[in-house]
């Protein structure tokens, strides 16, 4: 299940430096001055995986778990009386530092000190309808219900965290260091960081689409008939 998150299209960019007033033999060797720095410097990377905590909520109506649906999954209908509903909605943060040093004649070169991945849930959550009465038949199938939800989310996050902590290395290194002129040397952090993500996103877009599939395979009239047969 999810082995479609192992695929990973290549993808490999540079954003343009500004070259004011410079020469491209300058820059040339200012960029293999910059590219030495970080080969002799090699950023600590690390994936860390935060599954959150979990919480659960009984509190909510008929209509409230709906309107809770229609915001967690806004391409879905609803479709029948929701028992309830489980939000794992998966988050990714990079932390980045880098270093900087004036290389070659007038440019400044930026390398990553370190970059550290955030990926998990931030505030899982369980909702269970008010009116289900706490121990009964509808209760405990709908408890079990989003229960096996949430074994599919977690299940999702362990392997997304394996394949990031495999991927971001080499994501790191093809993204490479960045030259800019003294004048222009701002937001180079930001930018590696916003590079990082771009070449990330195949990989998210594959978990989250994975995810949401998987999900789903619960959430059929099929099943719902299976399981509303246990407790007749």
């Amino acid at each position: 299940m999810l082995k479609r998150i192992f695929l990973f299209a290549q993808m490999f960019f540079w954003g343009s430096a500004a070259l004011n007033c410079a020469d491209a033999g300058s820059y040339d060797s200012a960029m293999r001055l910059c590219r030495q720095k970080m080969s002799e410097n090699p950023p600590q990377i690390e994936v860390l995986v935060n599954y959150g905590k979990l919480k659960y909520d009984f509190s909510k109506d008929e209509a409230q778990l709906a309107e809770l649906f229609k915001k967690i999954n806004p391409d879905r209908p609803v479709d029948g009386k929701i028992h309830g509903l489980t939000d794992v909605s998966p988050q990714v943060m990079i932390d980045l530092r880098v270093m900087r040093q004036r290389v070659g004649k007038g440019y400044v070169c930026t390398i990553p000190k370190s970059v550290v991945l955030h990926a998990g849930f931030q505030s899982p959550t369980v909702y269970i309808l008010k009116t289900l009465r706490k121990g009964s038949c509808p209760y405990r199938l709908a408890l079990r219900h989003e229960q096996a939800h949430l074994d599919i989310g977690f299940a999702a996050m362990t392997l997304l965290g394996k394949v990031l902590k495999k991927q971001l290395p080499d994501i790191v290194e093809r993204s490479g260091p960045r030259i800019s002129v003294l004048s222009d040397d701002s937001n180079m952090a930001a930018k590696l960081s916003k590079e990082y993500r771009s070449m990330m996103q195949p990989i998210l877009d594959i978990f989250q689409g994975t995810l949401i599939e998987e999900q789903g395979k619960l959430d059929t009239a099929e099943n719902y008939d299976k399981e509303a047969r246990v407790c007749r």
